[in-house]
This record gives C-alpha cells, structure tokens and sequence, in this order.
C-alpha cells in the first residue's frame, strides 16, 4: 500500500495533536457532520491576550467526486480560503485528483497590501507504489518581500511496509526574478498494524535568516488494543541545542471513554485530554496544559455533533 508524503508517521502526529483542544486560553469547538456530505465546523478561541477570535470551515461533497471547502475567520492571518476538487476523473486519469483554491488574509501592518494568492495542485496515487503531489501557488498581491510563485512536490515510494518520501519548495521572486530553494526533505517509514517508526529531515529557509534544519525519529506502538504510546524527538541543527524530546499515549478505556496524555520535556508541558460520548450523536473533550516551570495554565472544550 502506498502512502501520501505528509501522512507518513501519521499514527504517531495523531497521538501528540489528535484531541488537545488548545489554541489559546481557552477553546470552544463544535463540528456538525450530515449524513448528505456537508460538515461544519466552528471555533471559538479565547487568546492569552484575553481577545476572541473564531473560524467557520465548511466541507460540502457532491457527486463525481467533487468537494467543495471553505474558511472564514476574524483573525488577520487566516482571512478567507476556499477550493475545489475533483477526484473522480476516470479513465487513464484513475487515481489523479485536481484542486483549485483561493486564499485571502491580512498582515499585521495595516498599511501592507492583502494577501490574496490563487493555486492549483495536482495529485495522483498508485494503491500500492508510488504517490506525488504538486502545487503551484501565485500571488496576486502581497507585500513585496512575500510575493512569489510558488511551486511544491512531494512524491513516495512504497515497498512492502517500507516507505521513502520527499519533499521540495521554490519560489519566483516577482520583485527580481530570482529563484529559490525554500524547503527541502526526506523522510523515511516503517509501519504495520502494530509499530511504526519515522525518521525525517526537513531543512527550510526562514525570516531574518532564521533557517531550519530539523533532524528528527519518532515511534508509536500499540502496546494492548486498549493503549497506544509514542515518542519523538527532534533537533534543529542550526541552533546546536539540546534534542527535544516528547512522549504521549492513548487509552481507549471502552468505545465512549478515551484518556490522553503527552509530556514535552523540552519546553516543561505537561497535556491531559478526556474524551467521553456522551450519546449517539454528541462527544465532548476536555483538555489542559499544564507548564511544570513557567507559563500560563490552558484549557480547552471541544462539542462534536454527528448527525450520520
């Protein structure tokens, strides 16, 4: 079987990000799921600065294989997005799908132009080889120093339950002309129904020459059908720093009760979630995030409702 780039090592980002509604201060989630294709979702932050911000998202499949999907939100940096896709192209185009979309967002200087970008992305995936993504993005506006073309490949290759990725970015500097190389990354799977273990790189360019170049492993095991655990850690080897390291698990007590926990050593964290359904269409999270050094305490709520 083969497996998209970003979700290799998928079962152990699950674990850490999986159930932990915590954004800001505070969090209000609720999701309705109908049974004709159409989900909402919609999310209330409270901010450590104490302000509120929310963003609606919306999924809408129709026939063929067409999704449609949209965001909005009160928050400069996310703004508007939208997209199309169609993945039932048939044929010799078996297993390729096409996306379109549109984004539109503000900076935090009033006085810099809007970001608006339009995209189009193609994908394709062989069941049991070989997967490859590419997106090209164009700036309609933006401020000068972000306004670039944008193109990004992603390809994998599967063997058994082995599987090699990479990934690479660059961009077309509208301003002078000039190409570069932004982000570039391997990584490398193994998984079964039981253990999996990921070693990646990903060296990516930033502001102010704040580079990246994260070297990292991580494993999940499923150590009984009601537990799950799992590991990671990662250094940026630019900073020379001391490797960050974080360990998380999941015990699904019966099919209502879900307990989570996770421990960032590096940055003191200590996250606890409990995940109960409460009835055939509703399921409520409560999660914290408990800092053993210095911080603030968050929590966070989370109202799912499925109406399927």
């Amino acid at each position: 079987m083969s497996y998209w780039y970003l979700d290799l090592g998928k079962k152990n980002k699950d674990l850490f990000k999986k159930g932990y509604p915590l954004k800001g201060a505070g969090e209000l989630e609720v999701s309705l799921k109908a049974p004709n294709g159409v989900n909402f979702k919609t999310t209330v932050t409270k901010t450590t600065k104490g302000s509120l911000s929310a963003k609606l998202e919306d999924t809408i499949k129709l026939q063929n294989g067409v999704e449609v999907k949209g965001s909005i939100s009160n928050e400069a940096k996310e703004g508007v997005t939208g997209q199309v896709s169609w993945a039932d192209l048939g044929g010799r185009a078996k297993g390729v799908k096409l996306t379109g979309s549109f984004a539109s967002s503000r900076s935090d200087d009033a006085e810099a132009p809007p970001k608006r970008s339009i995209g189009l992305q193609l994908e394709y995936k062989h069941e049991k080889i070989f997967t490859l993504s590419s997106l090209f993005k164009y700036h309609l506006s933006a401020p000068e120093k972000d306004k670039a073309s944008v193109f990004n490949s992603n390809a994998s290759f599967s063997y058994d339950k082995f599987t090699v990725g990479g990934t690479v970015e660059t961009r077309l500097f509208q301003e002078d002309q000039t190409i570069d190389v932004t982000k570039y990354g391997v990584t490398v799977d193994y998984s079964n129904d039981y253990f999996s273990a990921t070693g990646y790189s990903l060296n990516e360019k930033g502001d102010d020459d704040e580079d990246k170049a994260i070297l990292g492993l991580s494993c999940w095991h499923k150590a009984t059908d009601l537990l799950e655990v799992g590991a990671d850690v990662f250094t940026d080897t630019n900073k020379h720093e001391s490797p960050k390291i974080s360990v998380g698990a999941v015990y699904q007590a019966d099919k209502y009760t879900t307990f989570r926990g996770k421990v960032d050593v590096a940055d003191a964290k200590t996250s606890l979630s409990y995940q109960q359904k409460v009835s055939d269409v509703a399921t409520i999270t409560l999660a914290t995030e408990i800092p053993t050094k210095e911080g603030e305490t968050k929590f966070g709520v989370g109202l799912a409702f499925s109406s399927e």
